[in-house]
């Protein structure tokens, strides 16, 4: 358990960037080529992690955090449904559009514990059980920076199923379905904000309300995803800040983002204080590589101690196009957090970090095959499973997990998967295991989901 100090947590930061900035650089080939703009497939393209030919392909981070949540309307999904929202659509006027999915699945545990809980791992939390994920709608208004003019948009998500636990917002509609109306099944507001576009220099815009942080890769909207489950990193990471979130291109290949807000997940203030988010994203010029930064850092109650601490998290994100049909994907996150208790509160001293690694193979335009491997060192932090009373030993945690994609439809993709997950604890003796009713340091299962795009 450490206990880092201002300076300590800056040299720890500017340290791992630098390292990793190395090995960016060693694999990073820039060309000259003139960068084209992506034309629509005859497949849904909407999953950040679908590798194109170098023609029409559009630059993974770029494309997803246009909006900063992965999502965007699936221009293929020409079905009755889709049509029918297309004409209500067309009421809102130009660049207005509603859109979204539905997304349900089944995980198989052989193991078969008696809570029906697959430890750590989030979204396919219910072992031997169906999972209506996600009935999710999206209404937004957009903004363009080909226009030059000032411009009002906005977006609002909601959210019906077993993911929208995940998605509340404390203060803000967030016991719209009780625990005691359901104990799985939730309805959220995942976010809601206006968006400013000001003719100033390349175009500045602002989001003024609740947004979805752009930390991760993975993100909650899961037609943005490769993998039915996520990495256990995402149990760590910040969930939907409230404030302001400047945006504002630097150059062709630069943009950075900066904005205050009230920490995670809130909109009563808990906090008693102003936390701070940003960003800064780099794209060669021929659009195979792209490095994002993103961080946010603030006062923060944690999760199990009605107490205040000063945490910070980053990610650091690499995607790279090795060829026409292979595409890697690297994520570093680190979280620290210090007590503000006057003695200090030991428990709220700890820090997490951890390494993900992707390849994405598209064999062919309806199947894809993928790889992922994480590893995540808990140090005395806040790592939980669904129930986030229980905190997780402090060790090592890993997983690797192999999955297809088949896009039956445009609008229609299964995504089957085999992951294994284990663990390497440093006192198992002080907390319990985190897999089959807690008694076991490792796991098996086999997930499949019908993704729905409408």
């Amino acid at each position: 358990m450490l206990n880092l100090d201002q300076k300590h947590r800056l040299r720890n930061f500017f340290a791992a960037i630098f390292k990793i900035s190395i090995c960016v650089l060693c694999l990073s080939v820039t060309s000259k080529a003139s960068p084209q703009e992506a034309e629509p497939l005859a497949v849904d393209n909407s999953s950040p992690l679908i590798s194109n030919p170098s023609s029409n392909w559009v630059p993974v981070r770029r494309d997803t955090h246009g909006s900063l949540d992965g999502s965007k309307p699936n221009r293929n999904a020409a079905h009755p449904v889709s049509q029918w929202i297309d004409r209500i659509t067309d009421l809102g006027g130009k660049d207005f559009h509603i859109y979204g999915y539905v997304d349900q699945g089944f995980t198989w545990n052989p193991a078969s514990p008696v809570d029906r809980s697959n430890g750590l791992v989030f979204n396919n939390y219910r072992s031997n059980a169906y999972q209506m994920n996600a009935i999710y709608v999206v209404a937004e208004k957009k903004i363009s920076d080909q226009r030059q003019t000032f411009q009002l948009g906005g977006r609002a998500d909601l959210v019906y199923g077993t993911d929208a636990r995940f998605m509340t917002v404390d203060g803000f509609a967030d016991n719209m379905v009780s625990d005691d109306a359901s104990r799985f099944y939730k309805l959220a507001f995942r976010q809601a904000y206006f968006n400013l576009f000001l003719p100033i220099g390349r175009g500045a815009s602002v989001k003024v309300g609740n947004y979805v942080s752009p930390i991760g890769q993975e993100t909650g909207y899961a037609p943005a995803n490769f993998f039915y489950s996520h990495l256990l990193v995402d149990n760590l990471q910040p969930g939907s800040p409230t404030g302001l979130l400047f945006e504002y291109p630097l150059a062709d290949q630069w943009t950075v983002r900066f904005g205050p807000n009230l920490g995670w997940g809130t909109l009563n203030n808990i906090n008693h204080s102003v936390s701070y988010a940003g960003s800064v994203s780099w794209t060669s010029r021929d659009k195979k590589t792209q490095i994002q930064l993103d961080y946010q850092d603030g006062i923060q109650r944690t999760q199990v101690v009605e107490d205040t601490s000063l945490v910070m998290y980053y990610s650091l994100i690499l995607n790279y196009q090795v060829t026409d049909r292979l595409d890697y994907i690297m994520e570093h996150d680190l979280l620290t957090s210090d007590s503000r208790q006057v003695p200090s509160n030991a428990t709220d001293n700890y820090q997490c970090y951890g390494l993900a690694n992707y390849l994405v193979y598209k064999i062919n335009e309806k199947w894809k095959t993928g790889l992922r491997v994480e590893w995540l060192q808990n140090n005395g932090g806040r790592l939980t499973g669904v129930n986030s009373s229980q905190l997780a030993a402090s060790g090592n945690y890993y997983d690797i997990t192999l999955g297809l994609n088949w896009q039956a439809r445009p609008h229609l993709r299964f995504r089957p998967e085999l992951r294994y997950d284990w663990q390497s604890p440093y006192q198992p003796q002080d907390q319990p295991l985190s897999y089959d009713d807690n008694t076991s340091a490792k796991q098996w299962l086999f997930s499949c989901d019908v993704l729905w795009e409408f």
